[in-house]
């Protein structure tokens, strides 16, 4: 295996790690918006990947038209609705604007990079797709349980782990169904508007 693709296969790692010292770093910081800069980097470190491996690549070719049958699109949808008893139990900081706005800011732009590195670029640079969808999911969720637990105290419950990643699994069976990440946004955004408030929690 060539030494770039050898690259691209540790990236997940290098990045669970990484947001973990950013985080760390960042964690003396008494402030509910102290994951403004721990999103800006990891969208930073994305969005460089994505440029380096993928330069073609264009928003048309993401939320290009999905093949195959209407249910994953469905079952998309539903994942992404399961998030709403997470914003029930969080009602209060739905009443503060600012916070729902950067909220929706977050939902709209967090998706695109997550699902473009995660699912697309990931999945389609490797040939063994089980064997990716499993390695892929794994450390999304240990990306939730190791970095985000540390300036986000609901990420600290163990449970996170395999909430995020049957998530990664559930997205990545969708994208690799459907040849189109549309849906998977579209149920990621719900997912985030639902969650948001999670990053607001110390």
């Amino acid at each position: 295996m060539q030494t770039k693709k050898w690259l691209l296969l540790i990236s997940p790692i290098l990045i669970v790690g990484f947001q973990r010292l950013v985080a760390m770093a960042l964690y003396p910081i008494q402030s509910n918006w102290v994951w403004v800069p721990f999103v800006f980097v990891y969208w930073l470190i994305i969005f460089i990947l994505i440029k380096i491996y993928t330069p073609q690549l264009t928003i048309r070719e993401v939320l290009k038209k999905p093949t195959g049958s209407w249910g994953w699109a469905l079952f998309a949808l539903v994942v992404g609705i399961s998030g709403v008893s997470f914003c029930l139990e969080n009602l209060e900081y739905y009443r503060v604007p600012v916070y729902v706005a950067a909220g929706i800011v977050l939902a709209v732009i967090n998706p695109f990079f997550e699902e473009t590195y995660w699912r697309k670029l990931m999945l389609d640079s490797f040939s063994n797709k089980p064997a990716m969808i499993f390695y892929n999911s794994i450390l999304f969720g240990l990306l939730h349980l190791v970095s985000f637990s540390v300036i986000s105290s609901p990420n600290q419950d163990f449970l996170i782990f395999p909430i995020t990643a049957v998530l990664g699994l559930v997205y990545s069976l969708v994208y690799l169904k459907t040849g189109s990440l549309r849906y998977v946004i579209i149920s990621h955004f719900i997912m985030d508007i639902f969650g948001f408030s999670a990053l607001f929690i110390r």
